[in-house]
């Protein structure tokens, strides 16, 4: 598996039959459950803008008060809009740093013992201990790529939902959900890059021998487990980086 050329995509890039039915979804369904709310959301904003009026200013409305249910209407309606042009560009983002550590490094799932298995002649320990190296490097490499896989259609997901949750930007009362489902996209698109971090500073930190039955000896068994470890946390380092506490 080429993790560059999977992670190192743009959203459309990921699988075209993929996203054109993102594409779909979002043009033709979740964009005008946005903007349904999104006329819910500044209606309601509007009308407590006239309770807090009567109630402080004697039946006066403030005129910014007004202005600035306005302006986060139009922010609203612009984000749910734009959303697939919005998302997948925080994605590219991404990408570029992808990108610019492309050549630095090596970046490879795990398989240290050499599937070239010892003889009956090496002796059965040597056997035992070849077979649980391969069989803990096989596991931890199925990991990652479950892990990559369900980042991948975690955005595709996030970007058909964008457009209900962006709604909620006109909203003083609700806004805040609008803002972490965006750190929320933001971790989703950066994981992408921790995980390669994390796989390029294994890959130097433990340079293992890996010919010979036992290849590499007892970093060839821990190594696997501990990177394993450290890609399913890569979603939290994400989200932990941009404000989300992980």
């Amino acid at each position: 598996m080429d993790l560059f050329e999977v992670l190192g995509k743009s959203s459309s890039g990921l699988n075209s039959k993929g996203w054109e039915y993102v594409v779909q979804v979002v043009s033709n369904s979740t964009t005008k459950v946005g903007l349904y709310l999104l006329i819910f959301f500044l209606i309601f904003e509007i009308g407590k803008t006239f309770e807090q009026a009567n109630r402080n200013n004697e039946g006066t409305v403030v005129p910014i008060t007004m202005f600035n249910a306005c302006v986060f209407a139009l922010l609203a309606g612009a984000l749910v809009t734009g959303t697939i042009f919005i998302l997948p560009f925080i994605n590219d983002i991404t990408v570029g740093g992808i990108n610019l550590i492309k050549n630095i490094g090596t970046y490879k799932l795990m398989s240290y013992a050499s599937p070239e298995g010892p003889s009956w002649w090496d002796g059965l320990g040597k056997i035992i201990s070849w077979l649980i190296t391969f069989l803990v490097g096989i596991i931890s490499s199925i990991i990652i790529v479950v892990v990559i896989v369900t980042r991948t259609l975690q955005l595709y997901v996030y970007t058909m939902l964008a457009p209900i949750a962006f709604s909620t930007f006109a909203s003083s009362e609700y806004r805040s959900i609008g803002v972490s489902f965006l750190k929320t996209y933001c971790a989703v698109s950066l994981q992408g890059l921790v995980i390669l971090l994390i796989l390029g500073l294994s890959n130097a930190f433990s340079a293992p021998n890996v010919s010979g039955a036992v290849a590499g000896g007892l970093s060839s068994l821990v190594m696997p487990i501990v990177v394993a470890v450290l890609v399913l946390q890569s979603g939290r380092i994400s989200k932990a980086i941009v404000g989300l506490g992980g």
